[in-house]
Order: C-alpha cells, then structure tokens, then sequence
C-alpha cells in the first residue's frame, strides 16, 4: 500500500521543534538545534550513540508524539525510510551550524 508524502503543516512543525530537546533528553543527547521544514526535520544532536540509531529513535518518538495530535491511517508513517546523518567534529563547525 502506498501514500501520499506527508507535509508537515505550520503546527506540526512547531510541535516536532518543541519535542526533538525532550526526545534528546529520553535519549541522553544534547539538542544544539532543530528547524523543521514541510517535508524534512534538521536535528543538531550530541550523543554517544550510533547516529542511525539517534536518526531511528528520533523518527519514533516524535512520530508518537504527533501522532497524540494528529492520527495517522494504519500502516502510514510521518517519515520516509532513511536518511542522512553528518558528523561535526570541530567546535568551530558545531557554532557554524547552530547558526
């Protein structure tokens, strides 16, 4: 079965920015910033885990908690499979990318 993309509107943007620092705290990363766009969700995260699993938990936990607000149809996901992961290994980078 397949669906259409699903574009997150204004409010659930704002929502998946307030939630990404609380699922960083489940997970014991830090949040450095977040931006949410209609189609994507860009997440600075510190963590001393495998990013896929980072990237996997996050997928998770926020589609929880957009999916308290806005329930999706059986079998249909807010994300699509994937995604990229990108190291910051200088200070100088991490500050250039919070900006």
């Amino acid at each position: 079965m397949s669906f259409a993309i699903v574009e997150l509107t204004v409010e659930q943007r704002l929502v998946v920015e307030s939630a990404v620092p609380q699922v960083c705290d489940r997970g014991g990363w830090t949040c450095h910033a977040v931006a949410a766009g209609p189609d994507h969700v860009h997440a600075l995260v510190s963590a001393d885990t495998d990013p896929k699993v980072v990237r996997r938990l996050l997928k998770r936990w926020l589609s929880q908690a957009l999916s308290e607000r806005w329930p999706m149809q059986p079998g249909r996901s807010w994300w699509a499979d994937g995604g990229s992961t990108q190291w910051v290994w200088k200070p100088e980078y991490l500050q250039h990318a919070c900006e």
